[in-house]
């Protein structure tokens, strides 16, 4: 027996792999437009950048800083968008990841425009501190928010070079692009890809901190007094106390990745629920190392930052500054 026609029929939808082409396009413009505008804001932000003249410079700073902030909430929305659109069917793993590259990107934004409104309100060592604050986190925002033309596709190649000298089923778990290729000629869809994507964000999250830490580590020698220099070598610590945190976390996910398929046969020898949880122990681990790798900054650096410093924020210009020390 037929089902009757609907009462209201919808009109027909392109499925969203029919629609990437759009999705590509404004993520690639806007993309590229937040990179040129950035990098200009970073590289002329030294007094002679834009002018000569002290108060001139700054001036145009400070009205750059803002163009670029439009650019910076449109790339972050665009960002938002995608992933959750996800129109290649990604993995819900690999969506959370994306969101907390979202997350941090919004976070840092914030920072580092608050110590810019910060910076100009204060005057002394505090405007050093301020401005050193406002410097770090707009690095590496740009650093966090340029990943898709950089540091992904470096790790990415890295990874797939290393995939020419393994065997056919491990380099489908190492690249991800002989995974996506598989799911082109219609062995499953990218959503099959987890291994591979979380392997990739991993690698360029390493290579996201030691750009940080080399931006860091340039800055200790700037002269700004002990003060601004006791808050960068903080700043220091903490970089590597997530990098060590992500070198332990991933000592036990990657083989729990690599023997994924034989674990989960093994399991079958027992009964539930220790079935599930055996059978999961990669899924299990991975999501772990999503939240390290995305979200152990929003809960324990950035967001006890933030909520300190946010009455700070928002107080008139006629008040004092009320900012806890880090």
């Amino acid at each position: 027996e037929e089902n009757p026609p609907p009462l209201f029929p919808q009109p027909p939808k392109s499925a969203k792999y029919e629609r990437i082409d759009w999705f590509l396009f404004f993520h690639l413009s806007i993309g590229l437009l937040w990179l040129c505008a950035a990098f200009l804001q970073i590289y002329k932000h030294k007094v002679g950048g834009w002018s000569f003249e002290r108060e001139e410079h700054w001036k145009t700073h400070r009205w750059f800083g803002k163009v670029s902030l439009l650019i910076a909430l449109l790339h972050t929305l665009m960002m938002t968008y995608i992933t959750f659109e996800n129109p290649v069917k990604q993995d819900l793993m690999i969506q959370v990841g994306y969101l907390g590259m979202v997350i941090q990107s919004v976070i840092l934004l914030q920072r580092g425009f608050k110590f810019a409104r910060l910076t100009a309100r204060s005057t002394g060592d505090e405007k050093k501190r301020f401005k050193k604050f406002h410097e770090m986190s707009m690095f590496q925002l740009y650093v966090k928010t340029i990943r898709g033309s950089g540091t992904i596709r470096i790790s990415a190649w890295l990874l797939w070079l290393v995939g020419q000298f393994l065997a056919p089923d491990m380099r489908d778990i190492i690249d991800r692009s002989c995974c996506q290729n598989y799911a082109e000629q219609g062995f499953g869809d990218a959503s099959a890809c987890w291994k591979p994507v979380f392997l990739n964000h991993f690698t360029m999250n390493f290579i996201n901190d030691w750009l940080e830490l080399l931006y860091i580590h340039m800055k200790i020698h700037d002269v700004d007094g002990k003060a601004v220099e006791a808050t960068v070598r903080e700043e220091k610590r903490k970089i590597w106390i997530k990098f060590g945190l992500r070198v332990i976390g991933i000592i036990p996910t990657f083989p729990l990745i690599i023997f994924d398929d034989s674990i989960s046969q093994w399991s079958l020898n027992f009964p539930q629920p220790l079935q599930f949880i055996i059978g999961n122990l990669a899924t299990i681990f991975t999501y772990g190392m999503i939240l390290l790798l995305f979200y152990i900054e929003f809960a324990i650096v950035t967001f006890p930052k933030s909520l300190a410093s946010i009455e700070g924020f928002f107080q008139p210009d006629d008040e004092p500054v009320a900012v806890k020390e880090d």
